[in-house]
């Protein structure tokens, strides 16, 4: 790494250049500590509180930093302020989970098979609470053919697709692209249907119908819903890190409790990879 002054990037990720050399500030090493099932002694005494929240925040960490600090009696000044911050995460997954919920139900109504993952069915099926991992939006995956329902659908619902595209230019992205994006009055970009989980460029061709084939079931507030299998998730999960440069901590966070699953079928997730090309991956 160069010696130069470290980027905006650089630092939002919680890295520093001093005299050559890549060093963790203290607030990056609190957040690894977060994650740490080793336990271990870190200073909870951080001179500066908003670059923790902001780290935390950059790395979908605030749940995991509340419960550390709470359970280690952090000063009553900055729990304070990292509470504020959980309620607000809280906050926003409880609404997300209900509206994903909404969307599922008007979707399976119009018979369009669609399956949530990642966002709350992730945070449900690891840490089984919404609460205790950070999204910002929703995606579901369906069959190519049922795009043009889903988006009628979703139209009803009072969403607006972030594309506006003739019909001789959707049956061009259909073939090439992976993804609509959909806003509403809570936020743009806020619901992602997808055909494919990366645009045809990227030549990884997950296989819809497999995922079906190994979908499981999973509970979210006495409602059942349809998701990955633990495998499917796991590979997913990791070129979806890799798609964006691993940029967030919570990314390796998921990636490891879904390698430690007890019973995840180990000789599934090599022949699918090596049939993908993505092992290395």
């Amino acid at each position: 790494m160069s010696t130069a002054a470290a980027t905006p990037e650089v630092r939002a990720q919680g890295f520093e250049i001093r005299k050559g050399a890549a060093r963790f500030p203290p607030e990056f090493d609190l957040l690894l500590a977060c994650l740490s099932t080793r336990g271990g002694a870190v200073s909870l005494q951080i001179s500066n509180a908003r670059r923790l929240i902001g780290l935390a925040e950059h790395h979908g960490l605030i749940p995991q930093l509340y419960s550390h600090l709470l359970a280690n009696k952090a000063e009553p000044e900055l729990l304070s302020a990292v509470a504020e911050h959980y309620a607000t995460s809280s906050r926003r997954s409880l609404r997300l989970t209900a509206e994903m919920l909404r969307i599922a139900s008007r979707l399976q109504s119009c018979g369009i098979q669609a399956m949530p993952y990642k966002g709350p069915v992730l945070a449900e099926f690891l840490y089984r609470d919404v609460t205790q991992r950070q999204f910002g939006d929703l995606d579901f995956l369906i069959h190519s053919s049922e795009v043009p329902a889903a988006k009628k659908a979703l139209l009803d619902l009072g969403y607006t697709p972030t594309l506006d595209l003739d019909p001789a230019q959707e049956r061009a992205y259909l073939a090439t692209g992976n993804e609509y994006a959909f806003g509403n009055s809570l936020g743009s970009n806020l619901l992602e249907i997808q055909w494919r989980i990366l645009p045809r460029f990227y030549s990884v061709d997950f296989d819809f119908n497999r995922f079906l084939q190994r979908a499981i079931e999973i509970d979210i507030c006495g409602q059942t819903q349809t998701t990955l299998c633990a495998e499917d998730c796991l590979l997913v999960s990791c070129v979806h890190a890799a798609k964006h440069v691993w940029p967030q901590l919570s990314m390796l966070r998921d990636i490891s409790h879904l390698a430690h699953l007890p019973k995840l079928n180990w000789d599934l997730v090599q022949s699918e990879g090596w049939r993908l090309g993505i092992n290395r991956i």
